[in-house]
Formats: structure tokens, sequence, C-alpha cells
């Protein structure tokens, strides 16, 4: 029945490893698609699931692309015998749909042991609205499997076997996806205090238990990565964008032909709960038999009262402290340890999926133990008809969407040969600005991963934040990999000027692309034809005999300032912050413009008589100046032919006694000043 549901739903094309396709729709099942690939054809590490290529300096691991890192270290070891453009989502989904059946059935036989009734409450729980709307999506959190047999773990008669079967879970859970990891654990942990309660294991059994858990999941996490990035990355913050609207239960928006969906309840991937019509139809038919659904929940009180809790727990933190019910929404604060807790599960609202299930099977067990088998029977077979074919409203769709023919325009987009070129000379690529992730990330991360090269262009649920900031510091300074090949979009240009050479690296424009490639120009084998970018294009215009003013009403100080300048601008201008700064302007372009003349502070007193300022022209030409005046330093500096060539003018200033006022005794200032400057004039 698993198989036959994969079949209705999906179809067999995405059974297919070679097709891509399905996984292109959104950023998300690119994500773990391009993890795979950089992890299948990177050399094995230690722990296991680091994926140092895939993210480079800020790089984590495998279990951070959501790429499911058991499937991952299955099928690693053959990666060379499998062909280049391969996938195993396709494989796990089917594998969900099966093991959602078996898990379902093992429930079922909790609560009956009639393999005919069974039979027609099975599609209950396998065209499960919850889980299939996550195909295609987000292909490791389609293993509610994983949660039905938590379920299962603590609802059985018998705990036999416990010290092997939980760790086994969880380590599958720890090698899948996070929130499925922490949603067994806690299934897991009442389970325990609800065995000790019910003196159903010793003492000593217990602590072993814990003992091999504990041992068992530390090992699953380090292998998987998890430990890749720092603790305070783990916060993803944002606690309560995504939790439980309190009538997402019952808001079908999309996955029911009779049901509208409820307005003011959204229903992206994340919050929504709607368990299908069929199921719907069961509570209404167990609500009929209050005395049953009581002594029900009485007897589970008795014998699984922390289960219980757990669940309502759960329920609660999925919620948030946002409480929405349709579009009316409250907040309240919560204590800053709750806070943290709560945005490192900030998708809160999938706490409510065990729920759900529980629901369902409780459900299910009042209409068996309520009505008589013949009327049993004929409620589970109309409820299971509604609930295949209501959600084929949803599931319709989607098996639509996977089977269509979907090329990855990722490919399509890089149509120079220099690309190739490329790939051979540079090890890595980097994306300017640095961030998770970089509007061009899906076109060069396929790129990279196809080439073999290491690339930052890296979607991640997590990264180091420690490492990003360096990163995105080492751009914002100009410091350049002369090994990597640095794809650039024009608000971070600026910047990436400063460490350019002119006369040995190319920046260009390629197939719509602002390309650095360091070096390119001494490459015997790279293609010299290609035209270098015109930065006049990007920088904002300048006019001959017109002051630029660097002051806080002008908004030009944004775009000449490179690195090296004070972060507070003045009403008279910015103060230089360091032992070095730079600016980049471009020449007017209908005037030939002879001298550039500059109009600086500098930071002198009684302590500290002289600034000794030295200024580099485009990489060249270079003057030296002692300023001793604070006020009215003209500086003429002559415009060289590199830079009429060039179209601009960069300036590099170094200060070889640059201070701080708080190093000269004249307060707490400690920002290391050399000059102010106030204005510059074209003539």
């Amino acid at each position: 029945m698993g198989f036959m549901a994969f079949w209705a739903a999906c179809g067999f094309k995405i059974l297919n490893p070679t097709y891509f396709g399905w996984l292109a729709a959104n950023d998300d099942p690119f994500q773990h698609l391009i993890g795979w690939l950089f992890f299948k054809d990177s050399p094995w590490s230690f722990p296991l699931g680091l994926n140092p290529n895939f993210g480079l300096s800020i790089s984590s691991s495998i279990v951070y692309s959501d790429s499911i890192p058991l499937f991952a270290f299955l099928f690693k070891p053959f990666a060379k015998l499998l062909p280049s453009s391969f996938q195993y989502l396709g494989i796990w989904t089917l594998l969900c749909f099966i093991l959602q059946a078996v898990f379902s059935w093992k429930l079922l036989n909790i609560v009956s042991k009639s393999i005919l009734v069974n039979t027609f409450v099975l599609p209950l729980f396998i065209f499960s609205p919850i889980m299939m709307n996550r195909i295609g999506m987000h292909s490791a959190l389609v293993g509610h499997f994983l949660i039905l047999a938590g379920l299962y773990l603590n609802l059985r008669a018998s705990q036999l076997h416990r010290s092997l079967l939980w760790p086994l879970l969880i380590a599958i859970c720890a090698l899948t996806h996070f929130y499925l990891l922490a949603l067994v654990l806690g299934l897991w942990l009442a389970s325990l205090l609800d065995t000790m309660q019910n003196h159903q294991a010793s003492k000593k059994e217990l602590i072993s238990e814990v003992g091999v858990v504990l041992a068992v999941l530390f090992i699953a996490m380090w292998q998987a990565g998890y430990f890749s990035v720092g603790l305070s990355s783990v916060s993803g913050g944002g606690y309560g964008i995504w939790a439980m609207n309190l009538l997402s239960f019952f808001n079908a928006k999309g996955w029911s032909y009779l049901l509208p969906a409820i307005p003011g309840v959204e229903s992206v991937l994340d919050n929504f709960q709607y368990p299908g019509i069929g199921v719907l139809l069961v509570l209404i038919f167990a609500l009929f038999k209050p005395k049953t659904l009581r002594a029900l929940l009485i007897q589970l009180a008795k014998t699984k009262l922390w289960f219980l809790i757990l669940i309502i727990a759960f329920a609660i933190f999925s919620i948030s402290n946002y409480v929405s019910i349709g579009p009316v929404r409250l907040h309240f604060e919560l204590p800053k340890f709750l806070l943290a807790i709560g945005n490192t599960f900030r998708s809160s609202d999938r706490f409510f999926w065990p729920a759900v299930y529980l629901l369902t099977l409780v459900g299910v067990a009042v209409v068996i133990k309520g009505y008589s088998k013949s009327v049993v029977i004929i409620i589970f077979l109309v409820a299971s008809l509604f609930q295949i074919v209501d959600t084929n409203a949803g599931w319709g769709k989607l098996n639509e969407r996977l089977n269509k023919e979907i090329p990855l325009v990722e490919r399509q987009k890089l149509k120079s040969n220099f690309w190739e070129i490329a790939s051979k000379k540079y090890k890595k690529t980097i994306l300017a600005p640095a961030g998770t992730p970089s509007i061009n990330w899906r076109v060069f991360s396929l790129f990279s991963a196809e080439h073999q090269i290491g690339t930052t262009g890296a979607y991640l649920a997590r990264v180091d934040s420690r490492r990003l900031s360096q990163l995105q510091s080492n751009l914002q300074n100009g410091l350049i990999d002369k090994e990597a090949l640095y794809i650039i979009e024009p608000q971070a240009l600026p910047s990436m000027l400063s460490g350019l050479d002119f006369d040995r690296d190319l920046l260009v424009v390629v197939d719509g692309y602002i390309v650095l490639a360091p070096g390119w120009r001494d490459c015997v084998n790279c293609d010299q034809t290609f035209t270098a970018l015109n930065l006049n294009e990007f920088l904002r215009p300048t006019q001959i005999k017109q002051e630029i003013i660097f002051n806080k009403a002008s908004e030009i100080n944004k775009d000449y300032r490179l690195n090296g300048w004070s972060k507070t601008i003045e009403s008279w201008g910015t103060w230089s912050n360091g032992t070095d700064s730079q600016i980049i302007i471009p020449l007017p372009k209908n005037a030939h413009a002879k001298t550039l003349t500059l109009n600086l502070r500098a930071f002198v007193n009684s302590r500290h008589p002289t600034q000794k300022v030295d200024i580099r022209i485009n990489g060249s030409t270079s003057y030296s100046f002692t300023l001793s005046s604070f006020e009215d330093n003209k500086i003429v500096l002559p415009i060289p032919p590199l830079s009429l060539k060039q179209g601009y003018v960069s300036l590099k200033f170094e200060y070889p006694n640059a201070a701080s006022p708080k190093q000269l005794g004249l307060g707490d200032d400690d920002r290391v000043l050399a000059v102010g400057l106030k204005s510059v004039l074209f003539d």
C-alpha cells in the first residue's frame, strides 16, 4: 500500500537517479542535491560528514545542507561507480512511503488485531498531507515514519529490547534531520520516564540505556558534522516566524476539494498541519462517543503520563510566544534562555506533528471501541476513500510537478568558453558579497560541483557566524585569493577593487556576471581576448569642476569610499580609521581632467604635530606628503595615463604615523586617525 501511494502521488520518474528537474523548483531541494554532489566527489574526511568544498571557509557539513547523511554515507563509497549526475532523494522518498505504511501498521496493531480494519485505516496515515507536502521540497522531512516509530516504541505493551531499538532509532534520526532528531529524543525521554514510573525495567537497565543512547547520539552527531559550526551559530533566530496557527489543523488550503482555505491562516510548508478530511471524519465519529474517549484518555494518562505531557508540551512549543488564531496574533515575551531554545527550532510548528498522528490513532481507537465491527468497517472505508480522493487536490498537483520535465536552467546560464578555461585554472569560486544564500549561489554551486572545485556559493541551514564574518571582512578589504575565481554583485564591486592588480588580473563581464579572474593576464593558456570591464557603468558619474563632498548630507560618500574609513560620517566629512584607506572615483566622461584636488583635514595637534601621507594612484604612481595643518590641506594630484585608460582614479592612502586620540591622552576615542576626507575636485 505504501508503494502504491508513492506511485499515485509521485510517479516513478523521480526514481531515475539522473533526473534532477524535480529538485530545481526551489532553493531548498536544490540545496539538498548540491550538498550531496559536493560530498560525493570530495575525499573522505574525519568526521565523515564534513563537506569542505561546499562553503569553503564558511563550510559546515552534509547535515547542514539537509542532504540526509545516512544515505550520503551509504552511497559515497560507490561514487566512482555512480553517474556523475546521481541523486538518491527519489529512492529515499519511496522508502519513506513504505516505512510510513509499515510503522502505521504497527501502531494500528496496538489498537486493533483485525487485518481488515487496519487495512481500511492505513490510508489515513499513508496519505498524510503533512508528510506528502514535503516531497520535492524538504526530502529529509518526508521521513515521518521516524516519528511513527517513536510513537510505536512509546505505546507498545512490551518494553523489550529498549536499549537496542531506541539507540538505533535515534542514530537514524541524527543521520536524517535535526528536527526529526529533536522530536524522537523527546519521545525517548518520555518513554524512559514512563518505563521508570511503571517499573517495567530495572534502574540498572535504564541507566545503561541512557549511557548507550547518549554515546550513540554523540557519535552520530559528531560523524554527521553537527559540531562543525560554533555553538553560537546553532541558534537560527526567529522563533515564532513559523509557529503553528491554532486553526491550521483545519486549514486544508490546496489539499482538499471540499474544505476551503481559512482566511488569515498562512499555509506555506511550515504552518501546515491539516491531517486530511478522512482523519477529520474519524475524529468527528470519535467525539460522538465521549465516554469511550474519556476512558481511553484516562487509561493513557495512567500508563503513559509522561508521554501525554510531552505531546502537550510539544504542541505548546509549536504555537510559540506568537499565539495565532486565524488572522489574530498575540505576542508575549519569553525569558532569554527559553527564547534561545526556541530560536534553535524556529520552525516550531513541526513539533505538532506527533500530536497529529496521536490524535489520528486515538480517533481510530475510539471508533473501534465505540461502534460495532460492521459500522467500524464502513466508517473507515468511507473515511479512507475520502482521504485518498479529497487529498488528490494536493498530491495530484504534486505528481504533475514532479514528473514535469524541468531543465536545469543554471547549466544554460554559463555559455562562454571562459568558464571551462576558468574551471581548470582556479580551485574555487568565491561569491561577493558573502552571505547565505548569495543571489547567484545556484548557478555557481552547480558549476563548481560539476567541475569539482570548491565554492562559497553555498546555501546551508547553519553556518559558522565567526568564519562568515571573517570572509565578509576579507572581501570588504579587497583581500584577493589568487586561486579563486570571484563572482561579484554590483554592490560589492567597489570594495573588491582595492585588491585588484590591473596588470595581472582580469575584471570582466561574462554572460552577465561580473567576474574577477586573478592572474588571468599571466596565464599562457587563458583567452586574452576578453574586454575588461568599464567601471564607469557601475560608478556614479562625476562632472569636471564640480566638487564631490564626503559629508553626512552627501549620498556619494557611500559610492566612492572603499575600506579604511570611519563608520561615523560627520557634518564636515569622514575620518580615515587605520593605517591605510582607499577611494575610487570615475573620471568625468565629457571632459578631459588633468588634476584631482583633495581637500583634507589632518589629525595634528601639539602632541602629534605632523601627519605623513603616502598616496598611490591606480596601483602605480606614488606621492608622499607631510601635513601640519588641521584644516585646509589641499593636495593636487596629476592624473596619470593609466587612470585615463581605465576611466577612474583609485587612490590608496597609507599613514605611517597615524594615531588615536586615546593614545595621545585626548579622550576615549580609540579610532586610529590620520586624515579627514572633506571633498575632491577634478580640474
